[in-house]
C-alpha cells in the first residue's frame, strides 16, 4: 500500500508540474482517437462527459483513449498501477482514494475480448461504483 501511496504521490507531482503539457497531450490524444475511430461530436461529448457510451465509434474512441494514456493495456486489461497514477492527476483527498477503492474493485473484472466493449465495461462498472460511492468522475 505504501508502494500504491507513492507511486500516486510520485504521479500528482508530475502532473502539477506538467500540467500545460498534460492539456496539450490530452487534446492531441483526443484528436488522434476521433480520426482513428471516426467518432462523431455526439459520440465525444457523450464520452466527456461520463455519459454511457451507445455507438461502436463511441465505444472504440474510448478504448483508444485508454491505450493512449496507459490506463487499458494491449490485452484490453484495466492496469490499475496506471489507472492509480492517472486518476492521482485528477483527484484528490477523500476521493483520490475512493478512486483508488473502485479501480481495485473493476481492474479484475471480466470484460469483453473487444477493447471497445471492454472499455466500455470498464467505464460502466466505475461509473456506477462512482455514483453509488457518491464521488463525481472527473471530466475529461
Amino acid at each position: 500500500m505504501k508502494f500504491i501511496t507513492y507511486l500516486l504521490c510520485v504521479g500528482a507531482a508530475l502532473a502539477f508540474v506538467q500540467c500545460q503539457d498534460m492539456q496539450e497531450k490530452m487534446k492531441a490524444i483526443k484528436e488522434a482517437c476521433q480520426a482513428e475511430t471516426n467518432a462523431s461530436d455526439d459520440d465525444i461529448k457523450a464520452y466527456t462527459q461520463n455519459l454511457p457510451l451507445t455507438t461502436t465509434e463511441g465505444k472504440c474512441y474510448h478504448a483508444c483513449f485508454m491505450k493512449k494514456i496507459e490506463v487499458l493495456n494491449e490485452s484490453g486489461k484495466l492496469d490499475a498501477v496506471k489507472t492509480k497514477a492517472f486518476v492521482s492527476t485528477l483527484s484528490q483527498g477523500n476521493e483520490l482514494a475512493t478512486f483508488v477503492d473502485i479501480i481495485d474493485n473493476c481492474a479484475p473484472i471480466e470484460v469483453d475480448a473487444d477493447h471497445c466493449e471492454a472499455a466500455a465495461q470498464y467505464t460502466d462498472r466505475i461509473t456506477t461504483m462512482a455514483k453509488d460511492k457518491g464521488v463525481k468522475l472527473p471530466n475529461l
